[in-house]
């Protein structure tokens, strides 16, 4: 963590009840190290991460346990108007926002729940020897202010980054280059619990990396829970989540669980990402059961160096593990191999948008890799799928199916 971190009994807002909020908040040149705590008991091992660097209102410190931190984050005042990201991408508001949960409404109830909101914020060069470069979340989700953008009712456990947010240059030596964020075990008790992203309004994930898994972003379900929570990622508004790099899988987002939406919307962008391994874009480690492209979308000039699905890549084991038998597969992957099982439910690219220019120059796949079957791919509203190319000896230099597509449907225009 290089700026942010929401550990399991995290004490943030008026005693502890309140999400992370961040409204026109500068984080520049943070980094992270272990340091001897000046204030755990005699003769204990507790360890503190010391923040250096940046802004003196953002120094901090915290321990393993409750997180103490300086400033504490008030309730968010009314949003102030939007703010374009430096690329000037799209020109769509954020979606309307949504009824939230009264206070201390559950998780289960499925709308209003959040744990983080920037707004109109930045975090630039930060660091962390661990995972999430800028923002380490690992908790439950808490009821979010009404006046605060909402998530999609439907989205329990969410990280809202909105109003021409920034977070560019920041890296990781683990996973998350700019965020890593799971749900610790705190949702189990609920059922379809969703820890999601929601990239809006010209905010923008840039330039980011990550030794491991996601350049900018991972996401990660509880182990005990992973059956039944999934994850989700929205990008819209014309916001983007570009030029971010991977060592292993998911150059720009990597999901380690079964993915329930990704999201592309109103101009919001995934481009020009890189993962050494699989996944130039994206990356989904178990099942993908909805991506959606519309609205001037586009999923472009991503590249999987080695690996397959230069754009998306779901179901490929990565590098950790030693084999791609069935001996090294966890328990969630091996039904993925059985190829009369869908790996992706629906593709949809319509509405003026692209998924073209990925490569996997080695492997197969350049624009979307899926080693067992698809259920539908739609192609319609002026779309396109083009230049995408794959170097892999079996081929699909757009799309990549591993035993069966049941239907592919181009519509007018």
């Amino acid at each position: 963590m290089g700026y942010i971190r929401a550990k399991r009994a995290y004490k943030f807002g008026a005693k502890g009840s309140a999400p992370i909020v961040l409204d026109d908040v500068n984080s520049q040149g943070n980094e992270t190290r272990l340091v001897d705590c000046p204030h755990a008991p005699l003769g204990t091992s507790e360890r503190c991460t010391q923040f250096h660097g940046g802004l003196q209102s953002a120094v901090g410190l915290e321990c393993e346990g409750d997180v103490l931190a300086s400033p504490p984050f008030p309730p968010s005042p009314p949003a102030s108007p939007p703010r374009g990201s430096e690329d000037g991408l799209g020109t769509d508001d954020l979606l309307p926002p949504q009824p939230s949960s009264p206070p201390g409404a559950s998780s289960a109830d499925g709308a209003g729940a959040t744990s983080i909101v920037w707004r109109g914020s930045t975090a630039l060069r930060n660091a962390a020897s661990g995972p999430g470069g800028a923002v380490y979340y690992l908790g439950p989700a808490l009821p979010l202010p009404p006046e605060a953008p909402q998530p999609p009712p439907q989205f329990n456990d969410s990280i809202i980054i909105t109003a021409g947010s920034l977070l560019r240059g920041c890296r990781s030596l683990l996973d998350g280059g700019a965020v890593w964020a799971n749900t610790g075990g705190s949702s189990s008790s609920s059922l379809n619990v969703t820890l999601s992203l929601h990239l809006a309004d010209r905010s923008h994930l840039d330039s980011n990396r990550a030794e491991r898994l996601g350049g900018s972003v991972f996401l990660a379900p509880a182990p005990a829970a992973a059956a039944a929570d999934m994850l989700a990622v929205s990008v819209t508004g014309g916001s983007a989540i570009t030029r971010s790099r991977a060592g292993w899988d998911g150059g720009g987002v990597a999901a380690n669980g079964t993915m329930r939406l990704l999201r592309l919307a109103q101009g919001g962008t995934i481009a020009n990402n890189t993962a050494d391994v699989s996944g130039g874009g994206v990356f989904v480690a178990a099942k993908l059961l909805a991506a959606e492209l519309s609205g001037r979308a586009a999923l472009s000039g991503n590249a999987a160096t080695y690996g397959p699905g230069g754009g998306l890549a779901v179901g490929q084991p990565g590098p950790w593990q030693k084999s791609y038998s069935w001996e090294y597969l966890s328990e969630e992957q091996l039904p993925l191999q059985l190829p009369y099982l869908m790996c992706i439910e629906r593709l949809a690219v319509a509405g003026g948008s692209r998924l073209d220019g990925n490569s996997s120059p080695q492997d197969r796949g350049g624009a979307v890799y899926c080693p067992t079957s698809l259920g539908v791919l739609e192609l319609s509203g002026n779309s396109s799928m083009s230049g995408n190319t794959a170097g892999g000896f079996i081929g699909g230099g757009a799309v990549y199916v591993g035993h069966e597509l049941t239907r592919f449907t181009v519509g007018a225009g």
